[in-house]
């Protein structure tokens, strides 16, 4: 897959859940978004340097 990330640089990504719903509650809940942030590690060609999960949203700080 091409890359899609400009070359050489980092990027913060912040989303939430629709209508800020506290989807995130459990840790196996909290798992399942982890593995999601860590397979664009390997769709992407990027590093995941840092990534926050919260009870409705998520914090990511990718470098390219």
């Amino acid at each position: 897959m091409k890359n899609i990330w400009s070359g050489k640089a980092t990027y913060f990504i912040t989303s939430s859940t629709f209508l800020h719903y506290p989807y995130f509650k459990t840790d196996e809940q909290k798992q399942l978004v982890l593995d999601r942030i860590k397979s664009l590690e390997t769709k992407f060609s990027c590093l995941v340097s840092a990534y926050s999960i919260a009870i409705n949203h998520y914090h990511l700080k990718i470098y390219s």
